[in-house]
């Protein structure tokens, strides 16, 4: 049987002191944590940490601004629509559409699609089919003969070429 004594020691060997870190701030079901992490130079900072989708984390160099930071963090993820409200196939479709965009941002894809339907009167789909049906098939020409058009279409317009295109493309 161990005997305690005091509350810092257990059988003659020191009880390390319990860190005070990491840091709970919550706000009802949500919760917010701050860790203490230090650098190879002695220096300290403060990482706020959350998860909502994902983790996601910042790093602030004065403790009182870390708390701060996650208390208004823990309010605001509790503020936040859960991502379990969303259907899986609501889940999908949102990364199809990120996939979809590339580079663009959606909201601007998402307000361009709403422009679209104003324009054509919720008939998008009728619309691009009958634009692909007028368009026509064009004739494959080599360059010579391109330039030879524009060089004719230029004199046509009665405007003087100082410069020969035919010597800028190899032929």
């Amino acid at each position: 049987m161990l005997r305690i004594f005091k509350h810092n020691f257990v059988c003659g060997f020191m009880k390390a002191p319990r860190s005070k870190f990491p840091i709970d701030a919550k706000s009802s079901s949500s919760e917010v944590q701050v860790h203490r992490t230090r650098r190879r130079d002695g220096r300290e900072y403060f990482e706020v940490k959350w998860y909502l989708g994902g983790r996601s984390s910042k790093r602030i160099s004065e403790l009182g601004a870390a708390k701060d930071l996650a208390k208004r963090k823990a309010d605001e993820l509790r503020r936040q629509t859960p991502s379990n409200s969303l259907t899986r196939n609501q889940v999908l479709e949102c990364s199809e559409a990120k996939r979809l965009c590339g580079n663009e941002a959606l909201v601007t894809v998402v307000k361009e699609c709403l422009k679209v339907r104003e324009m054509t009167g919720d008939q998008t789909i009728l619309s691009a089919k009958e634009s692909a049906n007028t368009i026509k098939p064009y004739n494959s020409a080599l360059t010579p003969e391109v330039l030879e058009a524009f060089i004719g279409a230029k004199q046509n317009a009665g405007i003087k070429i100082k410069t020969t295109y035919k010597n800028t493309f190899a032929m």
